[in-house]
């Protein structure tokens, strides 16, 4: 009951702010995000450009953190916005009283070395013998990854295990097995290696953009939301 009347009183403050900020006209001041780590180092960075050059007085703070931490800090009001993504076989469930906008859907990509032989376009089921390179299966791609090896019939033999973009590449680059990722977080600049479509299945994930009712009606929200949006595109 106190958690519930705690929930209620946040969104009447937020609510009231709101009003404040429209009265006053203002269009700045702090606004927190959490976004998963991919959505972080390329829309995220992108928005956070673009506002400090359009609306300079808007002070857009960003934090990385996987989708049901990212939804715990917009639940408890410690961040104004979450950005999260939702895997094929990894439903997300939203808060109540959120809006939340998708702002982009996205091909898994199976990335191995640059020297790899074998089809373009591989059928995942023809990879039950590799060694991978995976994200924990505490993460949301960890775990679609390996839920959707499962769907294809094997379980996947993981020799390398980091939720850092930047060493699954060198990873797989290094020849110590094959990934799948998001587009976004495939850091193909730091290793030598291949990327491609799998002929079969066609895995994706969305990026979703959350608030809370009550605080997307602010101004100065509602201009960081427009902006990811805008970065998305």
């Amino acid at each position: 009951m106190l958690a519930a009347r705690g929930e209620e009183l946040m969104d009447v403050l937020a609510a009231a702010r709101a009003d404040l900020d429209r009265i006053g006209g203002a269009l700045g001041g702090p606004v927190r995000v959490a976004a998963v780590a991919s959505a972080a180092a390329t829309i995220l960075s992108n928005a956070v450009t673009a506002l400090r050059a359009g609306h300079a007085e808007i002070d857009v703070a960003v934090r990385a953190a996987e989708p049901q931490r990212a939804l715990e800090l917009l639940t408890a009001g410690d961040v104004d916005v979450a950005v999260v993504d939702e895997y094929d076989y990894v439903p997300l469930a939203l808060p109540d009283h959120v809006v939340a906008e998708e702002l982009c859907t996205e091909p898994l990509l199976l990335v191995r070395p640059a020297s790899a032989t074998g089809p373009a376009r591989p059928a995942l089921s023809s990879l039950a013998d590799a060694d991978w390179v995976m994200p924990p299966e505490d993460a949301a791609c960890g775990q679609a990854v390996r839920a959707a090896c499962r769907a294809a019939g094997f379980e996947p033999r993981v020799r390398w295990e980091t939720d850092d973009m930047l060493l699954l590449a060198r990873a797989v680059g290094a020849g110590h097995g094959l990934t799948i990722l998001p587009r976004r977080s495939i850091a193909d600049s730091v290793a030598d290696i291949r990327v491609s479509r799998l002929r079969e299945p066609q895995l994706t994930r969305r990026l979703i953009a959350v608030a809370r009712a009550s605080a997307a009606a602010r101004p100065v929200v509602a201009a960081v939301l427009a902006a990811i949006g805008t970065a998305s595109r």
